[in-house]
């Protein structure tokens, strides 16, 4: 009662997984001239639910999850579960489990990649994936009473060695040329920031410029291994274009296998 009204408060608790986006687990209640709660009611993720009855206002509680008799869930998480552009990757798993005090957890078995063998019975252990894919992961716990499992699918992602192609420069600007000029020449480089071997193909859409034949790019096709750069040539041969327009806006195509 509050002023001499019942009134029901609501409080909810949430764990966030974002930066800086975890809930306090401290809840406040305004109870204004109440000294006394009728009632305190905790309703527990697991769907337990536990009432506090006559608690006295102006103070801090404490208050912990009973754990049912032979209580049994199966959880787990890993450090890392995602990898671009690696060839290999270690990931350390980690259970979670939440068992009845009284009847510990006995025996696990985790399977990293589905295919129904047991890779370890470690509580905390580690496995390496060295071919690219998605992994399914299963955990399943005993603890001499129930036996739970937990399936996260496509739990672990590793795309393998790629190529990264990056390309220095979005638009060149030859500004104003003379017509009389026989030949210009602007170069680009075309660079593979990956860790995969790629195949490069360079095609030109001369757009505007008449005829086509008064642009070109070279070269044209070519391989680029990890860390590599390749410089490829723009040529425009002014004297050749038939005038129809102050801009041209010719486009150079750069496509990777």
């Amino acid at each position: 009662m509050i002023g001499g009204t019942p009134v029901w408060q609501i409080r909810n608790v949430s764990a966030q997984n974002s930066f800086n986006g975890h809930n306090s687990h401290n809840v406040h209640f305004g109870l204004g001239d109440a000294t006394v709660v009728d009632s305190l009611e905790i309703t527990w993720p697991s769907g337990d639910v536990k009432v506090m009855t006559s608690v006295n206002t102006d103070q801090f509680l404490t208050v912990t999850e009973d754990i049912p008799s032979g209580f049994l869930h199966a959880n787990f998480t890993a450090d890392s579960i995602q990898f671009i552009n690696q060839g290999s990757a270690t990931v350390n798993f980690r259970d979670l489990s939440v068992t009845d005090p009284n009847s510990p957890i006995t025996s696990r078995e985790w399977d990293f990649n589905n295919d129904g063998i047991i890779d370890s019975n470690d509580p905390n252990p580690s496995w390496t994936y060295s071919q690219p894919g998605s992994y399914t992961v299963t955990l399943s716990v005993s603890n001499g009473v129930n036996t739970e499992s937990q399936t996260r699918t496509d739990y672990i992602f590793m795309t393998g060695l790629v190529p990264i192609i990056d390309v220095n420069t979005l638009t060149v600007n030859l500004g104003m040329i003379d017509v009389n000029t026989p030949r210009v020449d602007t170069t680009f480089y075309v660079h593979n920031n990956g860790g995969a071997m790629d195949s490069i193909m360079v095609t030109l859409d001369p757009d505007n410029v008449n005829p086509p034949s008064a642009v070109s790019v070279t070269p044209t096709e070519f391989e680029l291994a990890p860390g590599d750069s390749q410089a490829v040539t723009f040529t425009v041969f002014p004297s050749d274009i038939s005038p129809n327009g102050p801009f041209m806006t010719p486009k150079v195509i750069i496509d990777s296998r």
